[in-house]
């Protein structure tokens, strides 16, 4: 693993969020956006859950383009990614992701929208990353105010 992939991986941790906001495309070229629980491997690829009948699905089944950001109020820090989506069918190899954001989207609510479908409805989708930036907005901070980071 290369040292930029362990710097957005660790500047992810460190912001300690879960929920990120991903961008799509739709068919009629515009740009829609939406907010999904997320989970982050060892290799950065990054991981959310969503019904095949919603608009970020059907977007991403034609056009595999992924925005994401993770933003953390406290320390005045985001991140911004672009990169590819492409639905997970064979989830062993990534159970531990899976039942990690089942986990995160339950947490909280006592009837969640992912306990309400059917197995079939449910996709997992990884995002593999093409390019990062990390966005420091702190009042104290030194430095320039973007990372830009080459993966």
């Amino acid at each position: 693993m290369n040292t930029s992939t362990e710097r957005i991986i660790t500047a992810i941790k460190d912001l300690g969020q879960n929920l990120g906001v991903i961008s799509t495309v739709g068919a009629d070229g515009k740009p829609e956006s939406a907010v999904v629980y997320f989970s982050c491997d060892e290799n950065l690829d990054l991981y959310f859950t969503t019904r095949n009948s919603s608009r970020k699905y059907k977007n991403l089944s034609t056009n595999p383009a992924i925005a994401f950001v993770i933003y953390e109020d406290k320390q005045k820090k985001t991140i911004q990614i672009e990169g590819t989506a492409e639905t997970i069918t064979d989830t062993h190899d990534q159970g531990a992701m899976f039942s990690e954001l089942v986990s995160l989207a339950t947490k909280n609510n006592p009837t969640p929208p992912i306990d309400q479908l059917g197995e079939s409805e449910i996709m997992f989708i990884r995002i593999t990353v093409t390019w990062a930036r990390i966005g420091n907005f702190e009042i104290t901070r030194t430095g320039e105010l973007f990372e830009e980071v080459t993966i």
